[in-house]
């Protein structure tokens, strides 16, 4: 994983701001924390991270799929 795949993650999130509504999500958007980040990472990396339901192993599952 590149510091370009970083930056772009972080200013997907960042563009996202107030935009991306997680509503639609799990629940309603109450249990929807990962789900939110894998469509972020989707948007910026085109990548789905799929293995992952938690944040302590999403970062390695990112690593491998980029």
């Amino acid at each position: 994983m590149s510091d370009s795949d970083h930056a772009k993650v972080a200013q997907e999130a960042i563009d996202q701001v107030d935009k991306f509504k997680t509503g639609d999500g799990p629940d309603h958007g109450n249990l929807a924390c990962m789900w939110a980040c894998r469509h972020v990472v989707y948007f910026a990396a085109n990548v789905w991270i799929t293995k992952s339901d938690g944040t302590a192993t999403f970062y390695d599952v990112f690593k491998e799929a980029v």
